[in-house]
């Protein structure tokens, strides 16, 4: 690979779940776990709203749409939210912003 940094955020951030360097790769899969057990548990019942603000690459969002009756996804980065127009499909309470 040259010395020029990669372009596509989408990438980058899906690459840090598959890392080949094992302490990078178990950080991130480790911290993804620790949210995801945290967002059920808070969410005991299903709650009203949820908002998820630099959602990146969308790894909480069928989650967090599947727990709340209403969940708004916003990133800066339209290549994010791009990329989670397929989950809005399966998720109609799935809201996208780009801003």
């Amino acid at each position: 690979m040259s010395g020029k940094a990669h372009l596509d955020p989408l990438v980058d951030q899906e690459t840090l779940y598959s890392s080949r360097n094992p302490t990078r790769r178990w950080l991130h899969v480790a911290r993804r776990e620790w949210v995801l057990h945290a967002v059920r548990r808070y969410a005991v019942n299903r709650c009203s709203r949820a908002l998820e603000v630099g959602a990146g690459a969308g790894l909480y969002l069928p989650t967090l749409a599947s727990l709340c009756e209403r969940a708004t996804a916003f990133d800066r980065e339209q290549v994010f939210v791009e990329h989670a127009r397929e989950l809005a499909t399966r998720y109609p309470n799935l809201e996208l912003v780009v801003g």
